[in-house]
């Protein structure tokens, strides 16, 4: 048996997670952007704006954490939820940078459930089927 080089395992999560948080991020902004332009034109209400904003948040991390397990395609829940958990702090820090330490109230616990459980739909869109053999 060969001997397997554990620097090259880590090198290889932390590719892939930091393929899939940027990636994640796009979706997320390009999100926010429609959503915004929606509700400036009037066709959404304002009150709108927390449901968009944990949807987006879903969303990107979904699509973060089904091309960061594609990449890896080892230990997919695992990758799926550190991708999700990695978009959050990201997204907590920006918070916490940009309004100061009471913005993080109301919408930061959705926002980690939107990221931990988009990362985890993520990689169980990438789980392989059992093949059924015939009889």
């Amino acid at each position: 048996m060969p001997k397997r080089d554990e620097k090259r395992g880590r090198r290889g999560f932390a590719a892939s997670v930091s393929l899939g948080v940027p990636l994640g991020f796009i979706v997320t902004f390009a999100l926010f952007m429609i959503a915004s332009s929606l509700i400036l034109s009037g066709k959404l209400p304002e009150s709108a704006m927390k449901t968009l904003t944990a949807a987006a948040a879903f969303i990107g991390s979904v699509v973060g954490s089904v091309a960061a397990v594609k990449r890896r395609g080892a230990r997919r829940l695992a990758t799926g939820l550190i991708n999700g958990a990695v978009m959050f702090l990201i997204m907590l820090a920006g918070t916490l940078i940009s309004n100061g330490s009471g913005a993080a109230q109301g919408l930061t616990v959705l926002l980690f459930l939107m990221s931990i459980l988009g990362g985890a739909l993520g990689a169980l869109f990438c789980l392989r089927r059992k093949k059924h053999k015939r009889a």
